[in-house]
């Protein structure tokens, strides 16, 4: 689909369109009932967890080999990636640090995302039977889970990476 050849009026309808269906779908199934909210949630939740898993295990499959001392070796890949020769310039990862320390604590930030993993126990805490004791239980419980299964699935990519110098040096596309 090409949306260079639309003019502006055509691209403003493609878009209401496009918001038109999507709100109709979302009132079609919340006008349903919990039933359907529900069995679409759990659905999600468990499809999510499936493509990681599979994903995850793939990784580990079809890795070229396994060089476990990666996941325990610090390198410094702040900084301009190396330029390759008639390659696309490539943007830094992250800024120029000499501190191992300061970059292993940035490291923290790429997994922060599962901080909202307690999103969904907070959303619907109203309709949870004994809402004190179990929305809190189930806020911290979404977050380890998703900070143990994002920390294996991490070091799954990092093992499968063929070659770290090559990956540093391809920048933001790595």
């Amino acid at each position: 689909f090409d949306s260079a050849a639309l003019d502006d009026d055509s691209k403003l309808l493609l878009q209401l369109a496009a918001v038109v269906l999507i709100t109709g779908s979302q009132a079609s199934i919340n006008h349903r009932g919990i039933r359907l909210t529900t069995l679409l949630t759990d659905f999600s939740g468990y499809w999510i967890l499936l493509v990681a898993l599979a994903l995850t295990v793939s990784l580990l499959l079809f890795a070229p080999q396994h060089d476990f001392l990666r996941l325990v070796t610090f390198t410094n890949y702040s900084g301009l990636p190396k330029a390759v020769p008639g390659g696309p310039e490539v943007d830094p990862i992250w800024p120029q640090r000499e501190s191992l320390l300061w970059l292993f604590a940035l490291s923290f930030l790429m997994p922060a995302y599962t901080i909202t993993g307690f999103d969904a126990s907070a959303h619907t805490s109203e309709e949870t039977v004994n809402a004190s004791h179990n929305v809190p239980r189930a806020i911290v419980r979404a977050v380890l889970v998703s900070g143990v299964f994002g920390w294996v699935m991490l070091c799954a990519i990092v093992l499968a990476i063929p070659n770290m110098e090559e990956a540093a040096g391809q920048g933001d596309n790595a």
